[in-house]
């Protein structure tokens, strides 16, 4: 395992940041409570006073510091020091723990930064909730049946609330391309892929229940993410809830829930190329003395792109109804409805037959004004959560989503002849009809033996995902580049159809037991035993049939507690992943057998000032077996009419392995910050390409960040941020140029579609107008910088990066 030089680069970044964060004193939670506060503006004495006696705090005031000062208010539930800070905010003082739990106040030092800004939340949210917190970080996860982020043995990124309102992010493609260790490849202008640690994620969950699978039957996120509280992204293998799928890792949709009082917000944005978006929420408690609580938020999004011709609306409407059916029982309800529609534009740009870029205009596209496109989403879902006693609860979960997609549209297909500067495009017609549904169910608790307490879970989770497929063409029609006609190429008289169903049932029951063998060292065993079935049929319901029983995936970590600030761990989980849609030739075919493998993590986990910053390292080793190998014996990519592939033999052997670290959290006050680099390196080494992964960029780095401004202009908050990235490309084949004939038909050769390294700037300027209202101002890519987001083969899926953007917004909170 040569991991030497990933470690030394570990090693001096970890330097490197710990030698440039200034010192913070670590204070134990104080005993006063949090409460749900809702302080006025005005003199600040009278509002930390007010907050003191509400919280039952112990707070020493010396009236000569506080006179004729004033405080912004506050609203919202917060830790008593969080909560004190936000009081104290523009004051020039803040609030120092003394020895006995309580309060005292002091000046600000000539250079300190000011205080965090008041809440704006309006009421109470969920214990676990991030959207009242101003936090980049949060230790509570719904993972795992809510496990703690600093006593998982595994790498996961959150992306709190404040991160997704202050860059605009939300869609699911908007929220993976900021999120650390992720790289985001685009297929259409609404759908991508996404990739950590070198392998694809495919595992989607939402509120920690059974998984649904991404991209099968063509499922794809497309809703409106003002439902969602935060993000989850756990990297690497989920062994124990994620069942089949590749190792790339899970994503986590944690759902906004409703509010113990009264909540209200609206925001509006506009921004470059007619970007319009506009959302609502509302919540809080609606009958019984507050046992009966709903939320509801809708969006609606209406925007044109940086490229000619597509443009988008995306309607979104969720709601949540929430019952204490008894003291020790709650019960929710609810579901989402999206409807999308608008211009697409499928497969990007081509480059000329010998490999060459187009080198046109970012504006360009190849798509026409007829060409449209529909998706509409339902989603129903419901949780029952039962708490026994302290120690032992049950929880029960499921979800129905089912889409519909009707795309009618042209698309370029194959490269552009450098000669003649001509290509070729038809028409499709697409009809697709995923639908998955999910449940969960499991206990967990708590336990005393040997004089330790020990925690344990046991459930049981399923998922069945069909989808429908049917598809007509029409015939090629030539086009000349520079002279694309967005009002053209539409002939329904040749049609070639295909029609095609997918199915996919998988369910398994799960375990871990997590055993405190002494103070500071933690042992967690698990495993999951699953049952898997894949079908692909076609019109006449033949195709391809695979069944498999008993897959074992066993989970085993070991965490120690070097210090109060920081923890080591190391993990080992077993990865399956099918691949019943790659056939063994000739056709009709087999399908191969799964691709089965390891997942080794090794790394450090860090909580500083009282949690407030968190920090982390981790060392990945993946490996995996019996990955599809195209086989030489037979044609490469023959699609049997059901719709697998043929055929390919299990060779291949890959391996990834890397480093993931990664900062975030609050490192002053007002100072919000976050890191996270990843360097990766993976081979497949039974096939001829030296990378399996080639869009997996070998180095990757995310940052952003905010500063409130101190005093006078505390009403300002300003930061920006960066996403760095090495080389990436594609491996194809190039059409060479043959003097006889003076055109590109000569034999075809290897070629690499590459783009280099590139850096791309943000930034964001926000104002509080006053205790309801904020106004802020993104720039996006403020260097204008000209790249490839994504790169393809000759004929397709080379997508330009986004240029210079702007974004206004105003957001107020009731």
């Amino acid at each position: 395992m040569k991991l030497r030089p990933t470690l030394s680069i570990a090693a001096g970044l970890v330097a490197a940041l710990g030698a440039c964060l200034p010192p913070v004193s670590v204070h134990a939670q104080t005993t006063a409570r949090s409460i749900a506060a809702d302080i006025p503006p005005g003199p600040l004495e009278a509002a930390l006073t007010q907050y003191a006696r509400a919280a039952g705090l112990l707070l020493s005031i010396d009236p000569g510091l506080v006179a004729g000062k004033h405080s912004p208010g506050l609203r919202g539930t917060l830790p008593p020091d969080r909560a004190l800070a936000a009081l104290l905010q523009g004051t020039g003082l803040e609030a120092v723990r003394a020895a006995d739990g309580g309060y005292t106040l002091r000046r600000l030092p000539a250079s300190g930064i000011a205080q965090l800004s008041a809440i704006e939340v309006t009421a109470a949210a969920p214990g676990d909730a991030t959207e009242d917190t101003r936090a980049y970080t949060t230790d509570s996860l719904s993972f795992g049946g809510g496990a703690s982020l600093s006593a998982l043995p595994q790498s996961v990124s959150v992306m709190t609330h404040q991160r997704l309102r202050e860059q605009n992010l939300d869609t699911l493609e908007a929220v993976m391309s900021q999120t650390p260790g992720v790289t985001r490849t685009q297929g259409t202008t609404f759908d991508s892929s996404y990739y950590s640690r070198g392998m694809q994620i495919t595992n989607l969950q939402i509120d920690g229940g059974a998984p649904m699978t991404l991209g099968l039957a063509n499922h794809a996120m497309l809703q409106d993410f003002a439902q969602y509280d935060r993000v989850e992204v756990l990297r690497g293998a989920d062994a124990l809830f994620g069942g089949s799928g590749e190792a790339g890792g899970t994503i986590n949709l944690v759902r906004k829930r409703p509010t113990s009082t009264f909540a209200a917000s609206v925001e509006a944005s506009a921004g470059s190329w007619d970007h319009y978006r506009v959302a609502a929420d509302i919540g809080g408690p609606i009958a019984y003395d507050g046992k009966i609580r709903a939320r509801l938020v809708a969006a609606h999004t209406d925007r044109h792109f940086f490229y000619d011709v597509v443009q988008q609306r995306n309607t979104t409407l969720y709601g949540i109804l929430e019952a204490d059916l008894g003291p020790r029982t709650v019960l929710a309800l609810g579901g989402t409805v999206s409807r999308m529609q608008g211009t697409p534009w499928f497969m990007g740009l081509p480059r000329y037959l010998d490999g060459s870029d187009l080198g046109l205009p970012r504006s360009t596209s190849l798509t026409t004004r007829w060409s449209h496109h529909a998706h509409d989403t339902d989603e129903g879902f419901l949780r029952l959560d039962h708490q026994f006693n302290d120690d032992w609860s049950v929880h029960l979960s499921a979800t129905h989503n089912r889409q519909t997609k009707d795309y009618t549209y042209a698309r370029a297909n194959g490269g552009i002849d450098p000669v003649t500067q001509q290509g070729q495009v038809s028409w499709f017609r697409t009809y697709f009809e995923p639908e998955q549904t999910v449940a969960d169910a499991h206990l967990q608790g708590a336990f005393e033996m040997f004089g330790r307490r020990h925690e344990v879970r046991v459930g049981a989770a399923w998922q069945n995902t069909k989808g429908n497929f049917a598809n007509a063409s029409g015939a090629m029609q030539t086009y000349t580049l520079g002279a694309f006609d967005p009002d053209g190429y539409w002939d329904p008289t040749s049609l070639v159809t295909q029609n095609a169903a997918w199915g996919q049932r998988q369910s398994g029951i799960y375990g871990s037991l997590r055993l405190q063998l002494t103070d500071p060292m933690a042992l967690t065993l698990g495993a999951r035993v699953s049952r898997y079935r894949f079908e692909q049929l076609d019109a006449s319901g033949s195709g391809t049939t695979y069944e498999e029983n008993g897959i074992f995936t066993p989970f085993a970590g070991l965490s120690y507690d070097l210090s109060p600030a920081w923890t080591a761990y190391g993990s080992i989980a077993e990865t399956y992943k099918s691949q019943a849609n790659r056939l063994a030739g000739p056709l009709p075919g087999n399908s191969l057998d799964p691709v089965t493998g390891r997942n080794y993590e090794v790394g450090l986990k860090g909580s500083h000032a009282g949690g407030r910053y968190a920090s982390a390292i981790a060392l990945y080793r993946i490996e995996r077996s019996g990955e599809a190998v195209l086989d030489p014996d037979y044609p490469s990519n023959t699609t049997d009419a059901s719709g697998g592939t043929c055929c390919y033999l299990p060779l291949g052997d890959v391996v990834s392995q890397g480093v993931d670290l990664e900062l975030t959290g609050e490192l002053l006050p007002g100072w919000q910050f976050i890191a996270g680099y990843t360097y990766n390196s993976n081979q497949n080494k039974e096939a001829d390409s030296v990378r399996y992964s080639t869009v997996t960029p070998r180095h990757l780095l995310k940052l952003w960040t905010m500063v409130q401004l101190p005093r006078a202009a505390s009403a300002w908050r300003v930061g920006g941020g960066v996403n760095v990235q090495s080389a990436i490309y594609v491996s194809g084949t190039a059409r060479t140029y043959q003097p006889a004939t003076g055109q590109y038909d000569g034999p075809s050769i290897p070629f690499s579609f590459s783009q280099g390294g590139y850096a791309v700037w943000g930034a964001r300027v926000e104002y509080r107008v006053d205790r309801n209202w904020t106004a802020a101002l993104n720039v996006d890519n403020i260097f204008d910088k000209r790249y490839y987001q994504t790169v393809g083969p000759v004929g397709y899926w080379n997508w330009y990066g986004e240029p210079r953007s702007f974004m206004l917004s105003l957001r107020g909170t009731f």
